[in-house]
């Protein structure tokens, strides 16, 4: 009776610990001047300024951000590339980490933050989207014909 009494304890304990265990949440905060900017982590699209996003692994990332255009689509704002180091804190070292990560009874956040102000375009000639396609267009074009031998100067 006794023996059943003290693994019932240890069944209850032991799922205690692991409803109530703690975790580590870290998130990556990416603002902008002006807001609203598009954002690329690691050459994938997150959303739009001010986003945050969790990730699992530290180290260094990408953070692509911008261009912003106006209501005519012409761009405005240019676009920022910044290499961003997420340092491991001191809790997140082996053995420590199997405490932060599955012991502690609370979730600690790590939250890091990167700022980025866009440079001002000069939108007296800025170009729209649509004529910058065409323009990349022409542009292609004009590559294919010159690999072919049968380019026209004119």
């Amino acid at each position: 009776m006794h023996v059943r009494r003290v693994n019932v304890s240890l069944t209850v304990l032991l799922a205690a610990g692991l409803l109530f265990s703690g975790c580590v949440i870290r998130s990556l905060t990416i603002r902008s001047e002006p807001t609203g900017a598009p954002v690329y982590l690691d050459e994938r699209e997150v959303g739009r300024t001010p986003v945050t996003v969790e990730f699992d692994h530290y180290g260094t990332r990408e953070v692509r951000v911008g261009p912003v255009a106006d209501e005519k689509e012409r761009i405005t704002y240019g676009e920022q590339v910044e290499m961003v180091k997420t340092p491991v804190p001191w809790y997140e070292y082996f053995p420590l980490d199997f405490f932060s990560e599955l012991i502690i009874p609370w979730t600690i956040r790590d939250q890091h933050v990167v700022d980025v102000k866009l440079p001002r375009k000069d939108t007296s000639e800025a170009a729209t989207e649509q004529e910058v396609n065409k323009l990349i267009d022409k542009a292609s074009k004009f590559r294919q014909d010159a690999q072919k031998g049968e380019v026209d100067t004119e």
